[in-house]
């Protein structure tokens, strides 16, 4: 529960909600993605076990359409959690999860039942479940509130589920809040943006006779691959454990993420699944980097005042990092050495130290996630090139391009000077408090004439298009970060480390004069080669779930959507 995001604390806000027959409400605010989140301590991006337990508002008839889109969300969810589950049946088909849905009906009943009822034996039953035993820990919480959905269905349809008896479902009232995912994904916004008609099947932008994922051509390219199938044979994953993972790399990688950041996904997903074996030891680079940031740390005591300690500790960084991405045992010189290690973190070194059947690497998920990108670049080439390219073009636009080459504000100015006039005297500052004056604007040009727009030496905006035409600019400007220390009201020293954007010097001259216009900002190349197009593709995001909205608002259908949306509709 910690892990994804939820704690005892909210679960018992919850209790107190629903004891007390209270609803809540939070603060939601846009970041500059376009993407929505919530301040509050309750919402519906509070973690996996919690949020499925949230209610809408009101309650509203499900209906058989209701029923079917039900059916359909849990036959996708179970077939995606493990194949026992998926059994048979394709979970990528509607039919599929339909039928997915009715193979586990009564289970889901069942588990509801006893929910509701809630004595000890009951919980007992839930805990010892051969069906909860399939499911992870971290998706345990929707499937057990879809048990409970089914349970209050069964008991209002009195088990019948004849067509005629599911037409009473108009009568049927119900708060579920079902999630609809991957409605605005990193490969569909590629695909629309590139036009790349591959690359809109496999992301379902374009109709397919069932539906498509990317994640799983690659999770069986890399299943079937000569070099995961050696490395397999003492693995042992399932073509499952792959999907799951490369879901997580592809995700991280639409975005312009680099490898660390992919093997890191990787193994976040496949760690889980080879540490429920017994005897299996999974060493993640998560905790190699935490035993290394602390040798680091005592790296930079001694590093200007005892240069030979500073190169022992060096040396045996590198050994403990060898020791991790191998899976060596560490020896008792070595444990000796690492005195210092805080008490959890001695304990992942120690963990190391005891026999086991099969040890798994930093390597492995690396070997893994470098197999997966080589299929998702064989299979969709355009994915590995578009963010690069993109990059490569607001890189190339801050260095080269020159505001006084920009011939649209040239000749925008000159037609506007030929016509108005060019500026001589400053508008009366008096004009400031008549209400709708705009310095610069269309009546101050009118009045006074145009005022000479002074161009920049260089661009740090990179101008992009958006899906609704519109043009953003993206701001990269070079910062570094100052330690700002100082005394709080009691007497205690805090500290702060503050972002100061750099800034251009001017010469001692131009300081004598007092010459304005000569402290500029200093563009940051490399930020917008890894960043514009992220944020291109964020733009495009909040863009078409702006027009799912708009859409709804104008055909009078309520619209709801999580983490990408918009505040208020114009």
């Amino acid at each position: 529960m910690v892990e994804r995001g939820d704690a005892y604390e909210r679960l018992k806000a919850m209790q107190w909600l629903r004891d007390n027959n209270y609803s809540f409400s939070n603060h939601p605010f846009l970041d500059h993605r376009a993407r929505i989140y919530e301040r509050g301590f309750i919402g519906p991006q509070s973690g996996e076990t919690f949020r499925p337990f949230l209610n809408t508002i009101e309650e509203k008839p499900l209906g058989v359409l209701g029923f079917k889109n039900l059916q359909d969300q849990i036959g996708g969810y179970l077939g995606g959690l493990s194949d026992n589950l998926e059994g048979n049946h394709n979970s990528l088909s509607v039919l599929g999860r339909q039928q997915i849905a009715m193979q586990h009906r009564n289970t889901l009943v069942e588990l509801g039942n006893l929910m509701r009822r809630g004595k000890p034996n009951d919980i007992r039953k839930i805990l010892e479940s051969k069906f909860m035993a399939e499911i992870d820990g971290e998706d345990q919480g929707k499937a057990l509130r879809l048990a409970l959905e089914m349970s209050k269905i069964d008991e209002f349809l009195g088990g019948d589920y004849s067509a005629a008896s599911l037409a009473k479902l108009e009568n049927y009232k119900t708060a579920l809040a079902l999630e609809q995912d991957a409605s605005s994904s990193g490969a569909q916004i590629i695909a629309l943006t590139t036009k790349n008609k591959q690359l809109a099947e496999f992301s379902n932008v374009i109709p397919t006779n069932q539906k498509q994922r990317l994640y799983d051509e690659v999770a069986r390219a890399t299943f079937n691959d000569p070099r995961f199938l050696q490395l397999n044979k003492r693995l042992g994953l399932t073509e499952k454990d792959l999907r799951r993972a490369a879901k997580q790399n592809n995700m991280v990688r639409l975005y312009g993420a680099g490898e660390r950041t992919g093997v890191i996904a990787v193994e976040s997903k496949l760690s889980k699944a080879l540490g429920k074996e017994e005897g299996t030891l999974v060493v993640k680079a998560v905790d190699r980097d935490k035993i290394l940031a602390e040798i680091s740390a005592r790296m930079a005591r001694y590093e200007k005042f005892d240069p030979d300690t500073y190169n022992e500790l060096k040396a045996l960084r590198q050994d403990v990092k060898d020791i991790f991405n191998k899976g060596l045992p560490p020896g008792d010189d070595l444990m000796e050495q690492l005195f210092f290690l805080d008490n959890k973190t001695r304990d992942l070194v120690e963990k190391m130290s005891r026999h086991y059947e099969k040890v798994v690497t930093p390597d492995d998920f690396k070997a893994i996630a470098l197999i997966m990108n080589d299929h998702m670049a064989a299979n969709m080439p355009i994915l590995s090139s578009y963010t690069k390219f993109m990059g490569r073009l607001a890189e190339d636009f801050v260095i080269n391009a020159k505001p006084d080459m920009s011939m649209l504000d040239k000749i925008t100015q000159s037609i506007k000077i030929d016509a108005l006039g060019k500026q001589k005297d400053k508008p009366p500052e008096i004009l400031k408090r008549i209400p709708g004056w705009k310095p610069g604007g269309a009546l101050s040009e009118l009045l006074f004439g145009v005022r000479e727009k002074k161009l920049p030496k260089s661009w740090t905006n990179v101008p992009a298009v958006n899906f609704d035409k519109k043009i953003l600019e993206q701001h990269f400007t070079q910062t570094f970060e100052e330690r700002l220390n100082y005394k709080d009201k009691d007497g205690n020293w805090v500290t702060n480390i503050i972002q100061v954007p750099q800034k251009t010097d001017p010469t001692w001259w131009e300081e004598f004069i007092g010459k304005e216009g000569k402290i500029n900002d200093i563009v940051d190349a490399s930020k917008a080669r890894t960043a514009y197009g992220v944020n291109a593709n964020h733009s495009n995001d909040g863009t078409l779930v702006k027009n799912f909205h708009i859409w709804g608002k104008k055909n009078n259908i309520a619209t709801s959507t999580v983490n990408l949306a918009v505040l208020k509709l114009g």
